[in-house]
């Protein structure tokens, strides 16, 4: 259990284990390295089984016999993987770092980031890459006027 100084607000975006640490004014030793444990499991675990999941998506995609359904497919896949690297590092940077590097704005700003930025980045990211693809189709159908006189 917890003592808390006489202030219990947390100065954060929603309560979580980092800021309530910061709060007590009893010793937290133990508390981080149980932190630390759980959260070296849940994500090394999660972004391993991430990882085993698109080994085996990449050696399907190079079993794909036309090179334009293979460069779709990889296009997709790194636009994917790079959201999940994004979230995964910054969790890992949010819940694995010492607590002596531990900033109450920082850890404001990345948690902002991965509940935030991370979820709006996927629509995007797959939007803009489908309006590029229209766009290269639709350059490729225009005909210019020819500018040489």
């Amino acid at each position: 259990m917890l003592s808390l100084w006489s202030s219990n607000i947390i100065k954060h975006f929603f309560c979580v284990i980092p800021p309530l640490l910061v709060l007590s004014c009893s010793d937290i030793r133990i508390n981080e390295i149980v932190m630390f444990a759980f959260m070296c499991c849940i994500i090394v675990s999660s972004l391993v089984t991430v990882l085993l999941f698109y080994v085996y998506i990449i050696s399907t995609i190079l079993q794909i016999y036309f090179a334009k359904g293979r460069r779709k497919a990889f296009s997709s896949c790194t636009f994917h993987l790079t959201s999940v690297v994004m979230f995964h590092g910054t969790l890992l940077f949010m819940y694995l770092r010492p607590t002596s590097s531990y900033s109450m704005d920082t850890d404001k700003m990345v948690s902002a980031f991965y509940t935030l930025e991370i979820p709006m980045v996927n629509p995007l990211i797959y939007s803009l890459r489908n309006m590029e693809e229209h766009v290269k189709d639709a350059l490729r159908n225009a005909s210019f006027p020819d500018t040489s006189v």
